[in-house]
């Protein structure tokens, strides 16, 4: 089996048995890594991506293999379209996490090692830029309307909105159990693996969790400690999709996928439009991404009138 030795200017190889490399890019989150041992099984498998489910200190968590080039997303492992059919064929066999390296039958991931990326949305975050901070979020809703596709918020009755507005205003105003009842009335609505409400509060999280220095006027922590109170939720009973649940979960964590963080940075700290990013985005599942690119803009408009009413 090839070892994934480094050499000078390459990135440094994940491998399979039998010499393949394997692994393009991944996100995998340090609870997974310090796992002794653990069993998973399929959770569910779809065309271009693959979810497995293991336990983690008690809670149910998923990594997804995904097919081809896309966004990163948290807790998920990119390959090339031929790996993953090559991984497929392995589904039927053990599926174990054991001192960081993920085996699926007689394939071995090794899940530690620079192909490991954050998506840890503070530690992009490096300056706030106010000026100009109207026009991207003006930006944002006219590049929701270029497309012929709108949010599924909108043909939903007008209480979901509201409760988006609500969940946004709850964290600006540190009110969490105003965030608790919006997210109780957002959660699993709409279709789809991931539902329409679920995408708009990660699109809002996104933001709500860039601000966060703004908001809080601190740099760390307070996001999550409001977000609790939706993982709690998430954790006592099931209010969505297990799918959906794990991005919701992994969003209170501060961690968002590679196309999110991109674009709230540019948000928070302006700079040229991340006209690729929000293409990723826009390109989500029938209405996924622009309803999470609506979840952006409602948060954003939130914390916009909050720092201009602190003036």
């Amino acid at each position: 089996m090839k070892t994934g030795n480094k050499g000078i200017g390459e990135r440094e190889n994940y491998v399979i048995s039998g010499g393949t490399e394997i692994i393009k890019r991944m996100n995998i989150s340090r609870d997974f890594l310090q796992i002794q041992k653990a069993r998973g099984q399929i959770q569910s498998g779809f065309d271009r991506a693959v979810n497995l489910s293991f336990q983690v200190e008690g809670e149910e968590r998923l990594i997804t293999l995904l097919r081809g080039d896309g966004t990163l997303l948290p807790d998920s492992i990119l390959m090339s379209d031929h790996d993953f059919c090559r991984i497929i064929k392995n589904l039927k066999c053990d599926i174990i996490i054991k001192n960081g390296i993920l085996y699926i039958g007689t394939v071995q991931l090794y899940l530690k090692g620079m192909a490991n990326q954050s998506l840890y949305l503070p530690g992009f975050i490096n300056r706030f830029c106010e000026k100009g901070l109207e026009e991207r979020i003006s930006f944002l809703t006219e590049y929701q309307k270029s497309d012929r596709i709108r949010s599924d918020l909108e043909r939903l009755p007008g209480r979901y909105r509201n409760a988006l507005v609500r969940l946004a205003i709850g964290y600006v105003e540190q009110e969490k159990a105003d965030v608790g009842q919006a997210f109780a009335t957002l959660a699993g609505v709409g279709r789809g693996l991931t539902p329409s409400g679920d995408d708009a509060v990660l699109g809002a999280l996104a933001m709500i969790c860039a601000f966060d220095k703004q908001i809080f006027l601190t740099w760390e922590g307070s996001f999550q400690e409001f977000s609790s109170v939706i993982i709690n939720r998430l954790l006592d009973r099931k209010v969505t999709t297990k799918v959906s649940a794990k991005y919701l979960k992994c969003a209170c964590r501060s961690r968002f996928s590679e196309a999110l963080c991109k674009v709230a940075v540019w948000i928070v700290s302006g700079g040229k439009a991340p006209g690729k990013w929000l293409d990723q985005i826009m390109e989500t599942g029938h209405t996924s991404g622009v309803d999470m690119l609506y979840g952006m803009e409602t948060a954003s408009r939130v914390i916009y009138k909050k720092l201009q009413d602190r003036r």
